[in-house]
């Protein structure tokens, strides 16, 4: 991971495709080394997780002293990743805390255009995150409680987000407390500690069914291998579920008082037009997404929490039972669909897991149906992935888990990053994962995990580059889960696959789409072409070449894990 990318020549060019290989020194300045990593895991830097716990602790917040403070008028709900009403945590504790203490409630939504420039986050998800803000308002609205959407674009005077948002909550929105779900990447976490030190925060812990640094192992450590986790988890759910169950909250029936909330349910300013569907008319892209992909985007994602439900009572329907058939198949797309809607919070992670067990008749793994069981155990990697980067918190700070990858020597070669971005590799289940991603902004997870490799092992190129190719593209992108598996194909993860298991891309295609009509389906071009001759690009004349000598690069990549590993 030594070498960088050599850039073109072309300005216009260079600065694209330099967003996805130099770190951009105005989000972090300080870039972390393997030496000050590995004090979170000596003990001599705390980790943020732990600090949050610390600083809740320590403030020992009284809510009705705050609450009954006559100078401030509202309660604030902070929506972040929980766009929803159903069995939101915070928010429901915000709206009986409101009608308990004749308090108006107010919740925002804040667009931070410096954060999502460090995050690389999609056009495509943040339009999916505008049209559930238009669904959760109407919602909200239903209830006598607003929704104000602020953007920020720059801090102006404020030297911090932070700065900026305490000025927001106290003077411009007359407010003493405000409620929060907790989120654990690293920045967030880090964010969230400073603002429980400065205002009054009531934070929750929603995103997971066990809250991080619950579950042990027998040595009284944390867990760095998901099989182990996910025994003492699904045992320590099921006995929740048959004790106290699995507790859903219930949105009240009845809304707050009525009042004129006008000035309060409005959007302050708008997104800049790189965040907005047109930027993917870029001229990088070559064409590759036309104007009727775009309005094809406007429809394909059904947004809120109201097509949440529908989607998932779908699958629970029509596509669970198939499950372990399907849902490798790039073409069959036999998954959940739910994956955006998680990211958004448009659903909630313990209602899903709830009726999975009561789908399985008390059950989640043995005993029970085995699609179903499949099924949850992917739930449960999304848990997994938030317990062990609380505890491994550096893996958010572009350091893989495994230190020593840090060794690994990469080529970086620009043109073959290229060609892999935009499907233009010469091998063809490659090529139409990642034309499906441009055009749609979503990719099965066997295809993330086939063109991931490939670039990671097969085309020696940094998993980093890689990682935020797929976050800016991704309906889906979820930082954590994003990053945790990228890791796990390139083998620089602490449970990941083995650093000599390299996915032969021609027999990935051959057993996932052995008909080639995925293939097909994105690369119209090769109708002409028998599947054999798909599978393993030989005699496609009229397409790519292929840009790597497999057989040449695989020795050469053993040689380099090899080294590095040793």
């Amino acid at each position: 991971m030594s070498k960088r990318i050599k850039l073109s020549n072309s300005s216009n060019s260079s600065k694209f495709w330099e967003n996805f290989i130099k770190i951009n020194p105005n989000f972090y300045n300080k870039r972390l080394n393997k030496s000050n990593a590995n004090k979170f895991n000596n003990g001599e830097r705390i980790k943020p997780f732990i600090k949050l716990e610390q600083t809740i602790e320590s403030k020992n917040l009284n809510v009705d002293d705050v609450i009954n403070d006559k100078s401030h008028e509202f309660i604030i709900h902070w929506f972040r990743q929980d766009l929803r009403i159903h069995d939101n945590i915070a928010l429901i504790n915000s709206i009986n805390l409101a009608k308990k203490f004749d308090k108006k409630l107010l919740t925002i939504y804040i667009f931070n255009e410096i954060e999502l420039k460090a995050h690389f986050d999609s056009s495509i998800k943040l339009d999916f995150i505008k049209k559930s803000l238009n669904k959760l308002r109407k919602d909200l609205n239903e209830l006598n409680i607003p929704l104000k959407i602020i953007t920020l674009t720059k801090l102006g005077n404020f030297l911090t987000f932070n700065d900026w948002l305490i000025e927001l909550v106290q003077s411009k929105l007359n407010s003493s407390l405000i409620s929060i779900n907790l989120q654990y990447e690293y920045d967030e976490l880090n964010r969230d500690i400073k603002l429980i030190e400065s205002l009054n925060i009531l934070s929750f812990h929603e995103q997971c069914i066990i809250k991080p640094f619950q579950l042990q192992t027998g040595k009284g450590s944390q867990y760095s291998k998901f099989t182990p986790w996910f025994k003492n988890w699904s045992k320590t759910v099921l006995n929740i579920y048959k004790s106290e169950g699995i507790q859903i909250l219930e949105t009240p029936s009845i809304g707050l008082k009525d009042w004129d909330y006008g000035n309060y349910n409005n959007d302050e300013g708008q997104l800049s037009i790189e965040f907005q569907l047109d930027s993917l008319k870029k001229d990088y892209y070559k064409g590759i997404i036309t104007d009727d992909d775009l309005s094809q985007l406007q429809i394909r994602y059904e947004a809120g929490e109201e097509a949440s439900l529908k989607t998932f009572n779908k699958f629970l329907k029509d596509g669970i039972f198939k499950y372990i058939d399907d849902k490798d198949s790039p073409l069959i797309q036999g998954s959940s669909h739910l994956s955006h809607h998680l990211t958004q919070g448009t659903i909630s992670i313990r209602f899903i897991v709830l009726k999975l067990i009561e789908l399985n008749k008390g059950k989640i793994i043995g005993g029970g149906n085995a699609n179903i069981e499949n099924f949850i155990k992917e739930i449960a990697w999304r848990e997994f992935f938030r317990h062990f980067v609380c505890n491994w918190p550096y893996t958010m700070m572009y350091i893989p888990a495994k230190l020593s990858s840090l060794d690994l020597k990469t080529e970086n070669n620009l043109i073959n990053f290229q060609k892999w971005c935009l499907g233009e590799t010469g091998f063809p289940i490659i090529d139409a994962s990642m034309k499906e991603l441009l055009k749609t902004g979503y990719m099965n997870n066997r295809c993330r995990m086939i063109s991931s490799s490939f670039l990671s092992k097969d085309l020696n190129i940094d998993y980093r580059i890689g990682e935020l190719w797929f976050h800016y593209h991704l309906i889906d992108g979820d930082f954590i889960s994003n990053n945790q598996g990228w890791q796990w194909s390139s083998s620089t993860g602490l449970d990941s696959q083995p650093w000599f298991r390299i996915f032969n891309v021609y027999l990935q295609s051959e057993k996932f789409d052995k008909d080639c009509k995925y293939i097909w389906k994105w690369l119209p071009e090769l109708k002409q072409y028998t599947p054999k001759q798909i599978h393993y690009a030989d005699g496609l004349k009229q397409y790519y070449k292929p840009c790597i000598n497999r057989d040449e690069v695989r020795e050469e990549t053993l040689e380099r894990y090899r080294e590095a590993f040793a």
